[in-house]
């Protein structure tokens, strides 16, 4: 029996011995990669204990003997088939000798786009790689942003492009790199820039002889004296790239935002890097010109002053699809805002406009307000931070009581007092489009907040109205509150036909507060 026991066992382990050889030498997914030993060891043989069940849920522990060559890079592992070694050379080669990928099979295409090297010549890559993956890889190598890839058409190649040209446009310095190479390297992938965000422009660097005016006293003029002399006269030459001559290396351009100044200046800092000059302007005027896709533009902390929005408007009056205008944190004042207010007031194609700080007075908000008496397209206004106080919000009421396009508007921190309070209660209550108004950081008075009340007792749209920091009251505040909540319920309601009546909700919220008020 004993001798019968034995022999059992050792068929078992020599049973075990054989599958272990064999799953060693089955191929596995990464049998490209070399041989890895799982464990460190001097010597060839080494003992392991492998956990077996016997029966009856007992497990008994075997001893089993393994070989560890000394060679660390052999391995039982079959050799790699013929066409993955192709495959691998096509990924090698690809840059001296491109494979053409339509001859190629799926499979085969995937395994080739998959180690192909993300350094390659990137003319070659541009014109003949479409692959989503490989941009990717590529964009994870150039910067470690992080990146929305929805606001980028879900196209990771789009989103490469887009940043090495804005890496392009931001450190090119006039008069010392070449503009040449900036548009050869422009015209790779200038068809895939989409929208183009240039936080700085840089000034040239070179210096120009100076006036006998400079030579006397140039550290002591004022921002004034700065402005009244020739552009051509400054110690430094201020104007920066010629942005008109890379319109037609940017063939689908749609969006250009544009920044003329620089970014961590540091201790060099000088108002010449912050100039936005005439010349600057002119470019502009004529790349907005040329460019027929554009459909927005922002021309963001410049120093747009009302004679260089005199310029652009020239470009902006004939332009036939531009339909946003961002202009914010410049300095525009009343004469550009009259500039802006003559552009908006016949044009059928603009739907965004942002005019935030750009120190726009009582004259500039009426004639902006007055623009709107006509314009029949825009949709959203932004005049935060400016000062058109209580005669802009009067202009604003009345033009507003006869347009029906505009949806947002921004008139927070402007100056405004309790003198508007008609003003701002004819508008809530006679207009009927505005859904979103904002009156945040105007010193108005809780009459106004009553009045405000009173309005919106007729009013069946606005739906976010932010009075913060305006004195208007806590019980008008809150009075108010809930007629914007009923009408974003009634909003559901129109997207829901099963929903609730909100009249009975508006009346019973009203007699809660008025019972309120009584005790």
């Amino acid at each position: 029996m004993d001798s019968g026991k034995a022999k059992d066992s050792n068929e078992q382990m020599s049973e075990m011995n054989v599958k272990m050889e064999l799953i060693d030498l089955l191929p596995s997914d990464d049998y490209l990669q070399p041989f890895r030993p799982t464990k460190d060891t001097d010597s060839d043989d080494s003992e392991e204990e492998e956990e077996e069940e016997v029966g009856d849920g007992k497990v008994e522990l075997i001893h089993i003997r393994r070989t560890i060559a000394e060679d660390l890079r052999w391995t039982l592992r079959t050799v790699p088939r013929l066409d993955e070694l192709i495959l691998l050379h096509f990924a090698k080669t690809y840059a001296d000798d491109p494979v053409d990928f339509d001859r190629l099979r799926p499979a085969q295409r995937t395994v080739v786009l998959r180690h192909l090297a993300v350094d390659l010549p990137l003319p070659l890559a541009a014109e003949r790689i479409a692959d989503e993956d490989y941009w990717k890889r590529r964009c994870a190598v150039v910067s470690t942003d992080p990146v929305e890839i929805a606001e980028f058409g879900g196209s990771w190649k789009r989103v490469f492009f887009e940043r090495y040209a804005q890496k392009l446009m931001e450190n090119f310095v006039p008069r010392l790199t070449d503009p040449q190479a900036l548009f050869d390297q422009l015209k790779i992938g200038g068809q895939f820039v989409v929208r183009l965000d240039i936080g700085q422009l840089l000034p040239p660097v070179r210096r120009i002889r100076k006036t006998a005016k400079q030579q006397t006293d140039e550290t002591k003029l004022t921002e004034e004296e700065l402005d009244d002399i020739p552009d051509a006269e400054y110690l430094f030459a201020k104007d920066h790239a010629r942005i008109h001559q890379m319109v037609e290396l940017l063939p689908g351009l749609e969006e250009l935002r544009i920044t003329y100044g620089v970014e961590h200046c540091g201790m060099n800092f000088d108002w010449n890097l912050f100039r936005f000059t005439i010349s600057d302007c002119a470019w502009l005027t004529e790349f907005v010109a040329q460019c027929k896709t554009l459909k927005a533009l922002t021309v963001h902390r410049s120093r747009v002053d009302d004679m260089r929005m005199l310029i652009l408007a020239r470009a902006l009056t004939a332009h036939p699809v531009l339909c946003e205008l961002r202009l914010p944190h410049n300095v525009l004042r009343d004469d550009g805002a009259r500039t802006i207010a003559r552009y908006v007031d016949g044009n059928d194609v603009i739907r965004v406009l942002d005019l935030q700080n750009n120190e726009i007075g009582s004259e500039g908000g009426l004639a902006l307000g007055y623009c709107l008496r006509n314009n029949v397209s825009l949709r959203s206004m932004n005049l935060r931070l400016n000062l058109i106080k209580d005669d802009g919000m009067r202009a604003f009421s009345k033009a507003l009581a006869v347009n029906q396009s505009l949806v947002e508007l921004n008139l927070s921190c402007n100056g405004m007092t309790r003198s508007s309070t008609k003003s701002i209660g004819d508008l809530v209550e006679n207009n009927w489009t505005l859904r979103s108004v904002d009156l945040s950081g105007n010193n108005l008075s809780p009459e106004c907040g009553q009045e405000l009340v009173r309005a919106m007792e007729r009013n069946c749209t606005l739906v976010d109205l932010d009075l913060r920091l305006t004195n208007c009251g806590t019980q008008n505040l809150y009075c108010i509150s809930l007629y914007l909540a009923d009408n974003k319920a009634k909003e559901v309601k129109c997207h829901d036909r099963n929903g609730k009546t909100s009249e009975h909700l508006r009346t019973s919220r009203l007699l809660r507060y008025c019972i309120q008020i009584d005790n």
